[in-house]
């Protein structure tokens, strides 16, 4: 029996036909997937692990049945983030926040006033800089919820921020590797939100796998065109933006 796996796309798992991995990579750019003849196999590659192993062939279909079932009852729910910067460039320490959005009137929703959560005179506001407050809030939710839930369920990060998804899932691992500098050796802009962003998806990554969901799924959405989830978040953030606005 064949196992799709998906590694990069979007919804990673393990799938039992073809139609099924393509509807999950077909037009994602950058997908990644293989097909494996076992369940094991395919399960190391979506965590990013695959190496050579055996396993029974009545094992591999329980752990495959498990897998499958888990990755389609279990659908992330989204979280969408935003960030505010008023003034970017123009003025020392423009007004700026961020914006956390679940859903209609959820508890969890936050406006945050970057003020609030940073050094404003040390690390003058950016909108960069405000979207990972805003992503490292998402990821800290995350994994708390992870923690201490009895009843756990994944999510997904929606940003308009190409630039913070990219930090997180793709340019870190170089930066890290080259002492946290840039290809043109100068210090990495908001290396220090970037470096704990990166360690907690690592821990919800982990926490993911423990569950058979793959990893956090990171997805970009293109801002003000119309997207509810985007709406909302960035209304939350200019609220942040008000707050700080109103306490210089």
């Amino acid at each position: 029996m064949p196992y799709y796996a998906v590694a990069r796309g979007y919804r990673c798992g393990v799938y039992l036909t073809w139609d099924e991995c393509k509807a999950q990579v077909s037009g994602y750019g950058n997908a990644s997937y293989k097909k494996f003849s076992t369940m094991n196999e395919a399960q190391r590659f979506v965590d990013g692990g695959y190496g050579s192993v055996s396993e029974s062939k009545e094992h591999d279909e329980h752990d495959y049945a498990f897998a499958h079932y888990n990755s389609l009852s279990r659908k992330p729910k989204p979280i969408y983030i935003d960030g505010a910067s008023r003034g970017n460039g123009r003025v020392s320490i423009p007004a700026s926040g961020y914006g956390v959005y679940y859903g209609t009137n959820d508890p969890r929703n936050r406006a945050v006033a970057l003020d609030e959560v940073d050094d404003v005179h040390k690390n003058p506001p950016t909108n960069q800089r405000a979207e990972l407050h805003a992503m490292r809030h998402a990821l800290r939710d995350i994994k708390h919820h992870l923690i201490t839930s009895d009843s756990p369920e994944p999510f997904s990060i929606h940003s308009d921020s190409q630039y913070t998804i990219n930090c997180i899932s793709t340019w870190a691992k170089n930066w890290k590797a080259n002492g946290w500098r840039t290809s043109k050796n100068t210090p990495v802009a908001n290396a220090d939100i970037i470096k704990e962003a990166v360690e907690l998806k690592n821990e919800v990554d982990q926490l993911y796998r423990q569950h058979n969901w793959g990893p956090l799924e990171l997805h970009y959405v293109r801002g003000h065109s119309g997207d509810e989830g985007n709406e909302n978040a960035d209304r939350l953030a200019n609220l942040g933006a008000d707050r700080m606005e109103n306490s210089i």
